[in-house]
């Protein structure tokens, strides 16, 4: 019999809590909106080669930044706020005289906030993983040119001629200007070694022509995305 009555007023609370949270959906999606930079680092890790010096692939670093996302928006706390507003503003001594504890109020109201919140995340991180414009160039990219150039200028002609002998796939080699092609998985492994056992001045690392890639699309329709 009591529990049935405790059921009965916990259930009631959080309906109450959670019509008054859907009143200010707009402000809670805008705030969820707020919360996306998670997915801005994605971009800014894959689209770097970054995750290939810790020796994470493209999948498990995007279900770090999934996590870190979703972590990021119910971990934020408002009643601390509420219950400021409500004590200055004198509309926590009702409360107090109500045959109720005023922290299963606010806790009630938290819960509601966290429940109105969830949907917004979801459709968020839904929109973002599926049309999101920069990560299909990025893997449309990966399997067009899974091999990138990169031009290197030595100090010397020695050192050119040293990295040319040290087991490098090279394009063309003029004077102290060499340029070697690198596979995209191993590329900052490669320019680690390069950077540490040679002497370089500068270096370049070419994209392929967009032209290129589009006249590949258009011949081999079979890239899919």
């Amino acid at each position: 019999m009591i529990s049935n009555l405790i059921k009965r007023k916990i259930f009631t609370l959080l309906k109450v809590q959670y019509s008054n949270m859907l009143e200010y959906r707009v402000e809670i999606a805008l705030w969820a909106i707020s919360g996306i930079i998670p997915f801005f680092m994605l971009n800014i890790w894959t689209n770097n080669n970054l995750n290939e010096s810790i020796n994470i692939s493209d999948v498990m670093l995007s279900r770090y930044f999934l996590c870190a996302f979703f972590v990021r928006q119910f971990s934020v706390v408002w009643v601390v706020f509420s219950f400021e507003e409500d004590s200055l503003m004198g509309k926590v001594s009702p409360y107090l005289i109500q045959p109720l504890n005023p922290f299963f109020r606010y806790f009630a109201q938290h819960l509601a906030e966290q429940i109105t919140r969830f949907p917004f995340a979801l459709i968020i991180a839904f929109f973002f993983f599926i049309f999101n414009p920069e990560r299909k160039l990025d893997l449309l990219l990966k399997k067009l040119s899974p091999v990138k150039e990169i031009l290197i200028v030595c100090r010397s002609e020695e050192d050119a001629i040293k990295l040319e002998n040290s087991g490098f796939t090279v394009k063309n080699k003029i004077k102290n200007e060499i340029t070697i092609k690198i596979e995209n998985n191993s590329i900052t492994s490669s320019l680690k070694t390069i950077l540490n056992n040679f002497d370089i001045e500068d270096l370049f690392i070419n994209e392929p022509p967009i032209d290129e890639v589009i006249g590949k699309v258009l011949i081999k329709k079979n890239y899919d995305i």
